[in-house]
């Protein structure tokens, strides 16, 4: 499984292309254009006053190899107490659009993106492949017709530039413990079974992947050892 995740911020009451509300709103309209034949919308709210905590749309089955969700970051950390919000000075919104992919889409976005690096136009052309947000003809009942809504279009012509969301050390680290688990096992196994690999051979592999990394890749490591030593620690003075 792979996720990326797609943020927009808005600081000072700057308006976001959209909120979560009216891509439901737009979408039980019949103004969304999608391979996906249904969604489902949740709201969380406070039920003393009724006042939203946020929305998320979802668009296909947890089943899928491709999924979307759309949600309101903003109010997600709002509800966590604002958790890692205090260098988010003015944030007024953050809305955050994820795909999931599976098997062999989740293998082909990896590859594509350790191909050429750009995330950004790689999640673009599977969100537009997926969803398109459209404006309702009165004159043509074809919606593949239908033209682009502006803001969604606006909102697609800045995908490629953004930078897929930063990940913790931590985070970053244990993800890819488990893309190794459930995505390469099986054709670790191919090879131990067919070509007796053996431990030596696992190792020049390792040895070789280390001559890819990147800087990120480092500071990633870095900081998840320097971070694992001092829980550590911790751990070492309380059993004191």
């Amino acid at each position: 499984r792979l996720d990326v995740a797609i943020d927009e911020r808005r600081f000072k009451d700057d308006k976001p292309f959209f909120t979560v509300r009216k891509l439901i709103l737009r979408a039980k309209k019949g103004c969304c254009r999608s391979l996906f034949m249904t969604a489902r919308q949740m709201e969380q709210f406070k039920l003393d006053t009724g006042e939203s905590e946020g929305y998320t749309l979802y668009l296909g089955s947890k089943k899928s190899e491709v999924s979307i969700r759309f949600y309101e970051k903003f109010h997600e950390r709002l509800n966590k107490g604002g958790e890692g919000f205090e260098h988010l000075k003015d944030l007024t919104a953050w809305n955050r659009m994820e795909i999931q992919l599976r098997n062999e889409r989740a293998l082909g976005m990896a590859k594509l993106i350790s191909e050429n690096g750009n995330v950004g136009e790689q999640t673009l052309g599977v969100l537009m492949e997926y969803v398109t947000f459209v404006e309702k003809s009165s004159s043509d009942s074809n919606k593949s017709r239908w033209l682009t809504s502006r803001w969604w279009q606006e909102y697609l012509e800045g995908i490629a530039p953004l930078k897929l969301t930063m990940q913790s050390p931590e985070t970053s680290i244990d993800q890819t413990a488990l893309w190794h688990k459930t995505c390469t096992s099986k054709a670790l196994a191919k090879l131990v079974l067919a070509k007796d690999y053996d431990y030596e051979q696992f190792q020049e592999q390792a040895t070789y992947g280390m001559t890819l990394l990147s800087n990120t890749d480092w500071n990633d490591i870095i900081q998840y050892r320097q971070k694992k030593a001092a829980s550590l620690g911790r751990e070492h003075d309380n059993g004191k």
